[in-house]
């Protein structure tokens, strides 16, 4: 599995764990302001704006370890790229989501307001 492919499986994995916690997909892989933007889902009135990082195992880190600051940044810049394009985006959230890969199936990391 290439990292195409294992970015994808992540982003499947991710649209429905969020949809069985009563989140509506929107979006997926929006490329705007240079960067990637992963998931975007919509709960009552907010939208997430998500970037999800999948791990097969702890052989590289947890999934939260790879938010680099340089990641943090592209993230961001994506995220504002994205609300500017779009009209009446009043609530909204920066989240995260890391999945990680387990011997019993997978674990699941929301941060709903990643910034602050």
């Amino acid at each position: 599995m290439n990292y195409r492919q294992r970015g994808a499986k992540g982003e499947t994995l991710g649209i429905a764990y969020l949809e069985a916690c009563g989140f509506e997909f929107v979006d997926r892989n929006i490329y705007i302001g240079g960067a990637e933007l992963d998931l975007v889902m919509k709960k009552a009135d907010s939208y997430y704006l998500i970037e999800v990082k999948y791990r097969q195992s702890l052989r590289y880190g947890k999934p939260i370890e790879a938010m680099t600051y340089q990641k943090c940044q592209h993230f961001k810049r994506a995220c504002i790229a994205y609300m500017r394009s779009i009209e009446n985006f009043k609530h909204y959230h920066y989240s995260f989501l890391g999945i990680l890969k387990t011997d019993d199936g997978y674990t699941y990391h929301w941060i709903e307001d990643f910034f602050n």
